[in-house]
């Protein structure tokens, strides 16, 4: 009974040491701030549309006014079927659609479907190519307005 009080006293000591010892550390927070768009002057390329050129458009989907008026080329699927568009070789994810200031991008696809968007509410059109630095790639914005 002895030997082990011993044993018990000489290891207990041990085992409340090993367990003090700090694994993490506090870190100071990080502000990050920076724009999230380009603004649209900057931009190589920018082209707007604005209610009375739409007006010749009033039964079409954005999709055409796309096709017909901009030298972005639109992948149409047929009737019934996505529209999506497409610069310079890149796809459809790299092309951010603003609806007053809010982003419209389907979350299932990545990519918005420009044949459900009609013309007949929008009373401004803007279309913005650029090229982002970090990874030096072409990325369309569109800005529609109401």
């Amino acid at each position: 009974m002895l030997r082990t009080l011993i044993l018990f006293c000489g290891f207990f000591p041990c085992a409340l040491l090993s367990q003090t010892r700090l694994d993490t550390l506090a870190l100071e927070g990080v502000t990050v701030v920076s724009n999230r768009l380009l603004p649209i002057a900057d931009s190589k390329y920018h082209q707007q549309l604005d209610s009375a050129q739409l007006r010749r458009f009033p039964t079409s989907t954005v999709a055409e006014v796309l096709q017909q008026q901009s030298s972005v080329y639109v992948k149409s699927y047929g009737a019934g079927g996505i529209a999506t568009t497409s610069i310079q070789g890149g796809g459809a994810g790299h092309t951010l659609v603003l609806w007053n200031g809010f982003p419209i991008t389907n979350a299932s696809l990545g990519q918005t479907d420009f044949s459900l968007l009609p013309t007949i509410f929008l009373m401004k059109q803007s279309f913005s190519m650029a090229v982002t630095q970090p990874f030096m790639e072409m990325q369309l914005l569109v800005a529609l307005s109401i």
